[in-house]
């Protein structure tokens, strides 16, 4: 009997955290295929004067250095973003998709307002340092204009909820700040922090006649660092290979209700050490247009914290894989038209974690502003 109730309550404890699960990681995806359009930073762009060629050799050492003098540039203190992206997903709850359960598809319109203080790079010779730090609001709004039911399928029953999709509507408030070292073009060297908090436009009681209240329901603090090897390999293409790690310490606040069920505290269910490694490649198809694809893999491991008493987190350790492309075309030097592609798919050592794939295709629009 002892066993039999915990299989329940653990099977209750999965259905609750798909949504939230579903979310955090989209937020995540979100803030991941915007971080692929910043490219390196020209430094010789920011160098008030530079030095002259030799028109005969050895004029260097007879007259010593010649410079061209450069038009002094004003330098810039403030960045503000707007961003939006309208996709299709195959699996907005990233669900198994087998004999008995269904992945539900929908679409997906992110909008992102972010302002931040994050000056032209400080010169350090031939190397730079690259602050930032600032504030993004980001709203996720599912199937829009769409009122019908959603329908959820497990094994031979169909829930009818009707509800909605809008039911997972949420926003997302992030106050980050990070430090970049640049080294001879080539390395690029990072530091950061980030705090996230997630608000449903329900409350948690998720009663079908509540107004939008933004109640929050996930936060997180996100110490990271990472290191990459930036390859120019001609004019026009670049490559980047990179590291980055991330901490992650979560509170899941619409897990209180849970904590009771088997006596484990399940706040921080969500805490992760998150490796990643990546690869990408930026290429110059016209002087606006370009193609850049990726791959990604990622490796969270939620053993971080004794999570030996619960039936579903225990031992539990994800792969991610995400590879895709994107094309934008910079219209100005402040809008971008872009479209893209990914394909990701995750497997996890815990027994009652699904393992999913899915699929996206969108496209968007972004403005960037710097004074």
């Amino acid at each position: 009997m002892k066993t039999f109730f915990s299989i329940y309550w653990s099977l209750i404890l999965v259905t609750s955290l798909v949504a939230q699960d579903a979310r955090i990681s989209q937020t995540e995806e979100l803030n991941r295929r915007r971080d692929l359009k910043v490219g390196i930073p020209n430094l010789l762009d920011l160098r008030e004067e530079e030095q002259a060629p030799e028109v005969i050799p050895g004029d260097r050492d007879d007259l010593g250095p010649q410079y061209i003098v450069k038009r002094k540039l004003v330098r810039r203190w403030w960045d503000v973003k707007f961003d939006t992206q309208y996709l299709y997903t195959s699996n907005m709850l990233l669900q198994a998709n087998n004999w008995h359960n269904k992945a539900v598809d929908t679409t997906l319109l992110a909008t992102t307002a972010e302002f931040s203080f994050a000056p032209d790079p400080i010169l350090l010779g031939e190397n730079a340092l690259l602050p930032k730090i600032g504030f993004r609001h980001q709203w996720f709004n599912y199937a829009l204009g769409d009122t019908e039911p959603m329908f959820r399928y497990a094994g031979d029953t169909v829930q009818n909820d009707k509800r909605g999709y809008k039911r997972f509507d949420f926003d997302s408030q992030t106050i980050f700040g990070n430090l970049n070292y640049l080294v001879d073009q080539k390395w690029l060297f990072g530091l950061g922090f980030d705090f996230t908090r997630l608000l449903t436009h329900e409350n948690v009681a998720d009663a079908p006649t509540q107004t939008q209240n933004y109640s929050e329901f996930y936060k997180e603090y996100v110490p990271s660092w990472s290191v990459a090897r930036i390859f120019q390999i001609t004019p026009v293409t670049m490559a980047v290979i990179g590291y980055e790690g991330k901490l992650r310490y979560t509170d899941a606040d619409n897990n209180n209700s849970l904590d009771n069920l088997d006596g484990t505290d399940r706040h921080e269910l969500n805490n992760r050490l998150d490796s990643i490694l990546s690869l990408s490649l930026r290429q110059q198809i016209v002087p606006t247009v370009f193609v850049q694809p990726f791959a990604r893999l990622q490796y969270s491991n939620y053993n971080i914290n004794d999570h030996r008493q619960d039936l579903v987190y225990r031992n539990r350790e994800d792969i991610t894989f995400t590879g895709g492309s994107s094309f934008s075309w910079e219209v100005t030097d402040w809008f971008t038209v872009s479209c893209f592609g990914s394909y990701e798919q995750r497997t996890s050592t815990a027994e009652r974690i699904e393992e999913y794939d899915k699929f996206d295709l969108g496209g968007g629009l972004s403005a960037n502003f710097r004074f």
